[in-house]
């Protein structure tokens, strides 16, 4: 779900809540149009001026920005309230200055990126791994090692929308692009655990790096580059 949303985070234009949230089911909604007025509020269509996917288009906004997430789980309550305020979004101010490439979301962002960033945070010094990254103000962790992505260390403005520490970013030719989010965006085990098989990945395959580090959060991580870099890491 994140992959999906980062797309209407990088582009206003690609933004179609209806994609991700209801089920296209065009004869139903042909059917049952009136259900999905919404009058009174930014969303609300006149009798006959709402058809097919623009109705579905209309229900899943209306749904995702009436929604309150304060009472869900941690993962589920940064995950659609990234999507509300993406939805909401009414400008596109940012701290990092975004790409007006065409992006593919699949590269460099797979499962094994946590695994990367724990091995990279743990890595001797004369290695590729990750280090501590500043760009306007904004601090990351950059990874090297596995194909050279960024971590958002606190929650910064991007596009219009306030990303989650632990957002995993890309930096092209043009400038930066969202990819997902990770593991390290979250701070209980409950949020960690709903990133799933990236996280069994992690356990499977990054023990002694996590013992190394001490730790697999995103505070470890940052120790871990900060040590590499005083050590004069420059990768």
């Amino acid at each position: 779900m994140s992959r999906e949303i980062a797309k209407w985070v990088n582009d206003p234009g690609r933004l179609r809540v209806r994609d991700l949230f209801v089920p296209y089911d065009e004869d139903f909604f042909g059917e049952n149009v009136e259900k999905f007025y919404h009058p009174g509020s930014e969303y609300e269509f006149k009798k006959g001026e709402t058809q097919g996917t623009e109705a579905i288009e209309n229900r899943a906004r209306y749904a995702v920005t009436t929604l309150d997430t304060t009472n869900l789980s941690e993962a589920a309550g940064v995950l659609l309230g990234l999507a509300k305020e993406t939805v909401q979004r009414r400008d596109t101010e940012s701290a990092l200055q975004v790409t007006d490439e065409e992006v593919a979301l699949k590269g460099y962002a797979c499962f094994d990126a946590a695994g990367h960033y724990i091995d990279g945070a743990a890595a001797p010094v004369g290695f590729t791994g990750v280090i501590p990254y500043t760009e306007n103000g904004v601090s990351m962790l950059k990874k090297s090692n596995g194909g050279k992505t960024y971590l958002l260390r606190d929650k910064v403005l991007f596009n219009g929308v306030g990303l989650p520490k632990g957002s995993l970013m890309t930096k092209g030719d043009s400038g930066w692009f969202f990819q997902r989010l990770t593991p390290f965006t979250f701070d209980t085990f409950a949020g960690v655990a709903a990133t799933g098989s990236e996280v069994a990945k992690v356990e499977t395959y990054g023990r002694s790096a996590i013992a190394g580090l001490g730790g697999a959060s995103l505070r470890h991580l940052e120790l871990g580059a900060e040590l590499r870099a005083r050590y004069g890491a420059d990768k």
